[in-house]
C-alpha cells in the first residue's frame, strides 16, 4: 500500500499551528503573497494542499518543521543510518564543500 497525505488531518494540523502563532487566513496568504484567501481556506478544509513551495513558507512562517504539517494514513517511519551510510554522507558533503570554494 502507497502511503497518501491525509488533506483533511493535514488542513486541521495547519489551522492549529495558525492559531498558536495567532495568525489569520489574511496573515498566511499575504505572506505567502496569495492573490485571495481562497487557497488557505481550501488547505484547510481538505479540499487540496499546498504546493511544495508554499508547504516549506508555511512551515517558515509557523516555525515548525514540514514534516509536523503534513499528515499521513501510514503508521511512523523509523529511519536508522548504517555508519557505512554515514561515512559516504561525511565524504560527498566534505567534497561538495570542497568544490564550491
Amino acid at each position: 500500500m502507497i502511503p497518501v497525505i491525509n488533506k483533511v488531518r493535514t488542513g486541521k494540523l495547519i489551522n492549529l499551528y495558525m492559531n498558536m502563532r495567532g495568525l489569520t487566513v489574511k496573515d498566511v496568504a499575504d505572506r505567502l503573497s496569495l492573490g485571495c484567501v481562497q487557497s488557505v481556506y481550501h488547505w484547510l478544509s481538505g479540499r487540496s494542499l499546498p504546493s511544495l513551495d508554499n508547504l516549506y513558507a508555511l512551515s517558515r512562517i509557523l516555525k515548525v518543521p514540514m514534516d509536523a504539517l503534513v499528515s499521513s494514513d501510514a503508521p511512523p517511519v523509523s529511519y536508522s543510518c548504517s555508519s557505512q551510510l554515514i561515512r559516504r554522507a561525511g565524504f560527498y558533503f566534505a567534497s561538495a564543500l570542497a568544490l564550491g570554494s
